[in-house]
């Protein structure tokens, strides 16, 4: 029921009460799928520049055995009329100009190739335009990446510049998929719009296939530890966040991408949202803590299942999604292998006051401040500032327990200076 008042001569006042909402999911209760793997947009324009996108590319190709380069970059037109590409040019860290004469038809796509002569050996079935090779023989950065597509009088129509970082998808990294435009509507500056192939290889020169729901596709990694002393242990936890049990038989865990390190035993069975926990005397090997990779492929390398990339992680500190089978990760108060996961571990070091662009327009006026909101004295000592900066923290004495600042000038009314 609503209430519906009158408080002024013009003007109603409309009540409704709204269900109480609770900050975080039940413990043990997962995610609905569509939250960790969105279905994709259709594919069209991913800003106001233009109708024009790049809508896959290959920048990390699997390791091949007959070392093909099968780079690619694939160029679609979301009009419904055609576009004259002639003097239009790919730049950043490679080069390449479309020749006279090269039309892009409405809805369509074309290729350009980093080797023709290798693209074509390892994608016989594309039947599109494909042109290439890019400038000097060059190749595109396996790591973090730029690339513009500009029209013939310079100005930029899409640009993207991947990077080598967790909000990227890994699967693209190496194990076989390409990155594409899943949902352009986030625009191409945004990672959340960009999404593995649906398989290996990428579809080049066509849209991509309609994600299909395998008994598989449910698994994700859940949790790891990868910095762990005795009598702790590094591990690996997967979960099954649908209703059904699955058959791990014959799936790969590995750290890299071109060697089976673990192949996980025939007759290994996870029921309904439930986990599965590796540790290390069963995978066979150790989880860099200094930070790495990790995919789940199926059996026999069909295609990715779940990837992630996690940086240099603290001693005894776990790893995980909350609630688990969410999208994102975050250190964990406790390590829960094989049960639900804990609750996010918050830092008592905070971000507390940026000064960014400072009103005399002066480098040297820019600070950053630091706030520990503990009750007692935390070492810093090897910390690091990563993002816009990069600062490591020297040794010496500990931040005391009070809002503690680092100031690029030095003035003696202010709290402890370390110059960045």
């Amino acid at each position: 029921m609503f209430l519906l008042r009158w408080v002024a001569l013009t003007m109603w006042a409309l009540a409704i009460t709204l269900p109480v909402l609770r900050s975080a999911p039940p413990v043990g209760l997962a995610l609905p799928a569509r939250f960790l793997k969105p279905i994709p947009e259709p594919l069209g324009p991913s800003s106001r520049r233009g109708p024009l996108v790049l809508s896959e590319v290959m920048y990390h190709p699997a390791d091949r055995f007959d070392g093909r380069n099968t780079q690619f970059i694939e160029v679609f037109n979301s009009q419904v009329f055609f576009e004259d590409l002639s003097g239009w040019s790919l730049r950043g860290d490679i080069n390449f100009t479309f020749p006279s004469n090269t039309v892009l038809g409405a809805r369509s796509f074309i290729v350009v190739a980093a080797n023709l002569d290798d693209f074509r050996a390892a994608y016989p079935a594309v039947s599109g335009p494909v042109l290439g090779p890019f400038d000097r023989g060059a190749s595109l950065p396996t790591r973090s990446g730029s690339i513009r597509l500009q029209n013939r009088l310079g100005a930029v129509s899409f640009e993207l510049k991947y990077r080598e970082d967790a909000r990227w998808p890994v699967a693209a990294d190496g194990a076989g998929h390409s990155l594409v435009l899943a949902r352009p509507s986030y625009g191409e500056r945004d990672p959340f719009a960009w999404g593995p192939s649906e398989r290996p290889g990428g579809s080049p020169g066509s849209l991509e296939p309609d994600r299909t729901q395998g008994p598989l596709d449910s698994m994700v990694i859940n949790e790891l530890q990868a910095h762990s002393e005795s009598p702790q242990s590094d591990y690996v936890e997967l979960f099954n966040y649908s209703d059904n049990p699955v058959d791990l038989s014959g799936c790969i865990l590995t750290d890299d991408p071109a060697t089976n390190r673990f192949v996980v035993p025939a007759g290994t069975e996870i029921a309904p949202r439930s986990w599965q926990v590796f540790s290390q005397s069963k995978l066979g090997f150790g989880l860099n803590a200094t930070g790495a990779r990790l995919f789940l492929f199926a059996p026999g390398r069909q295609y990715v299942l779940d990837a992630v990339r996690y940086e240099a992680q603290e001693n005894g500190v776990a790893w995980g999604r909350y609630p688990d089978g969410a999208a994102q990760f975050s250190r964990q108060q406790h390590p829960t292998p094989g049960e639900p996961n804990s609750a996010p571990l918050i830092s008592p070091v905070v971000l507390n006051e940026l000064m960014y662009h400072p009103p005399s327009e002066l480098p040297d006026d820019q600070y950053l401040e630091l706030h520990n909101t503990s009750g007692t004295a935390l070492n810093l000592s090897g910390w690091r500032l990563e993002g816009g900066l990069s600062f490591t923290f020297p040794g010496g004495p500990a931040s005391r327990p009070m809002t503690s600042s680092w100031w690029p000038n030095k003035r003696p009314d202010l709290p402890p200076i370390i110059r960045v």
